[in-house]
């Protein structure tokens, strides 16, 4: 008696999926070559707070976001879904990038907006500034006209109405300078306020548009090619913390009646479904490993199999799917086994997410010509045949 599966063929445990959370022009970052200088500087800005920022790092990493073009994209992400190739990845390294039209224009810009409002406002501050220090050298002059007038008053030589009359003028002078000093105060705030647009637009679009590698670990999958365009919720690619290429033990699915008849140790056999060139009777071999007895939700498989489509195709496909672990069995020298030695070369060439229908021997059945006699002897359709007759041996 043999059940029926599917099994994908991935890590059976440690993947990680990353989704899009926004919508645009997908870029992705070839792990051969060093990412851009600015990078490290955009994964910053998710870390330090708006007082931390730097005018400096800021129109650096918003610059670079309005340049879509990339001397580190890869263009050819069979090179990553290669099962011969392994690509570690380490921490912090962008993955992926996604050109939002719309955040893009908010960057752009708010961009815009600070560089003109900083540029106008230098012009200002040094007029301002100007003012100022040519009223401060009127207030000091006044001041001294005004000390000498009071040295004459007490001589009687200057009236008290031409005192008073100096002192409303330095007072003038004063408030000239307090008034020119909160235009430079103004001027600041606006050239702040337009620095805090740029940093909230900038962290939005690194936040939403940016994909890091979270902790060290290996690129497994990527899951579109450089320049598609992605809505949000699509996957990117899948990770994971080691970087087996050609897993010992993959995720195996069943339907939860079917599985109450899987165990552990029993044989299994699987049919690639996507590779053509290979014929229905050459399957890799293995055991199961593990049984789930509960069913799996699709966020659980979806942790599993490492793809959200998968994930929904297996809920759709099996009732109350339930999740195992198959192991798969080596040769001599290392290569997956097959029911046809000869073929096990073209299992090299496996894809990851490829995936394969599954047969589990979950019983055995006798042949039906040893059963029917015994059957025909308690049915009483066929005599039992007497017992031979012991002839004695002459002594």
């Amino acid at each position: 008696m043999q059940t029926r599966g599917t099994a994908i063929f991935v890590p059976a445990t440690g993947l990680s999926a990353i989704y899009a959370e926004t919508s645009g022009t997908l870029i992705l970052y070839d792990p051969r070559k060093s990412a851009p200088s600015w990078v490290p500087l955009a994964r910053s800005l998710l870390r330090s707070s708006q007082l931390d920022r730097s005018d400096h790092n800021l129109l650096i990493v918003a610059q670079n976001l309005t340049n879509t073009r990339s001397d580190t994209m890869l263009t050819d992400p069979a090179l990553i879904n290669s099962v011969t190739n392994t690509f570690a990845i380490p921490q912090g390294y962008l993955i992926a990038r996604i050109i939002d039209p719309v955040l893009l224009a908010k960057v752009k810009q708010s961009l815009e907006d600070y560089q003109v409002t900083k540029n106008n406002n230098l012009l200002k501050v040094k007029i301002l500034n100007n003012q100022i220090q040519t009223y401060s050298s009127e207030l000091s002059a006044q001041s001294n006209y005004l000390a000498g007038m009071l040295t004459l008053r007490s001589r009687q030589f200057v009236s008290e109405s031409t005192i008073l009359q100096q002192q409303a003028t330095i007072a003038n002078l004063k408030n000239q300078i307090n008034t020119v000093r909160a235009q430079l105060l103004q001027n600041a705030s606006d050239t702040d306020q337009k620095l805090t647009t740029l940093y909230s637009s900038v962290v939005e679009y690194v936040a939403k548009g940016m994909y890091f590698a979270e902790t060290d670990g290996w690129l497994n999958t990527v899951l579109s090619q450089t320049y598609n365009y992605i809505p949000s919720g699509s996957q990117i690619a899948i990770t994971s913390p080691f970087g087996l290429r050609n897993p010992d033990t993959i995720p195996v699915v069943f339907s939860n009646k079917d599985a109450a008849t899987v165990r552990a140790g029993q044989k299994a056999s699987l049919q690639l479904i996507t590779l053509d060139t290979i014929s229905d009777n050459t399957r890799l071999v293995g055991k199961v490993s593990m049984m789930n007895t509960f069913p799996s939700d699709s966020d659980s498989l979806k942790a599993i199999v490492g793809s959200k489509p998968m994930a929904d195709l297996l809920t759709s496909q099996y009732v109350s799917p339930t999740a195992g672990m198959i192991k798969l069995d080596r040769d001599r020298d290392g290569n997956y086994a097959t029911t046809i030695p000869d073929k096990t070369r073209l299992f090299k060439f496996v894809q990851p997410q490829d995936s394969f229908q599954v047969l589990v021997t979950t019983s055995y059945v006798r042949p039906i010509e040893l059963v029917l006699p015994t059957l025909q002897r308690v049915l009483g359709l066929r005599p039992i045949p007497p017992k031979p007759e012991i002839t004695p041996q002459p002594k």
